[in-house]
């Protein structure tokens, strides 16, 4: 009889004994995440992609009234990279002016604006995979469409019909104003997270801000 009486209160304490050790084990550690690239590393990468000079060296395209400008598009551990021309205002006026609304802009100055990215990405939510392009855009007063073409070695005018037809696609940007002037105009990049972030262009007191992320798996 003693006996019988003992075995529930052994099984009892068995129990909470497996019980305790479940409450106390540690969670399994998160992966680390992954290490942002460093500002030479992101260099090295931008330098490793070329932009498209026509019968022009770097140095040379550096000292024109547009100098090229490179801007990187950093996504984790990926780069790539806008180079386009960068006129100045000097005076005009630009939007509606020496960019007409309703008319085929080259969005920057010299060679076509061009979009190196060595990776699949997401460009306004048009997906491209990894290669190099052109941009360019139909500016409107309340909405511009951009266009995103795989000629890209190019002059940045005129927009031939074979460069238009060749457009893989098109997005929608509505432009946002500024009381700031920008008087040369800029592409500039902010990143959201490590895949996702926003490709600015800005001139004057308009900004136009195209949203690019890497696609999901």
């Amino acid at each position: 009889m003693r006996f019988t009486r003992t075995l529930p209160l052994m099984a009892a304490a068995l129990l909470a004994g497996a019980c305790g050790s479940a409450e106390e084990a540690p969670e399994a550690a998160e992966a680390p995440a992954e290490a942002a690239l460093t500002a030479a590393e992101v260099t090295a990468a931008v330098e490793g992609l070329e932009c498209f000079l026509n019968n022009s060296t770097m140095a040379e395209a550096a000292e024109r009234p547009s100098p090229l400008h490179q801007e990187p598009i950093v996504l984790g551990r990926d780069v790539g990279k806008v180079c386009y021309g960068a006129p100045s205002a000097r005076d005009r006026e630009i939007m509606g002016g020496l960019v007409p609304y309703g008319e085929l802009w080259r969005v920057g100055a010299n060679e076509a604006t061009a979009l190196h990215v060595p990776f699949a990405v997401n460009v306004g939510g048009l997906a491209l995979e990894a290669g190099s392009y052109s941009l360019f855009a139909l500016p409107g007063e309340t909405e511009w469409q951009f266009f995103v073409s795989p000629i890209w070695e190019r002059w940045g005018v005129p927009i031939t019909e074979e460069v238009q037809a060749s457009a893989l696609g098109s997005f929608m940007v509505t432009p946002a104003t500024s009381d700031e002037m920008v008087e040369v105009l800029e592409y500039s990049w902010e990143a959201s997270g490590p895949n996702a972030g926003t490709l600015t262009l800005a001139w004057e007191n308009t900004r136009l801000p195209i949203p690019v992320s890497k696609p999901v798996m």
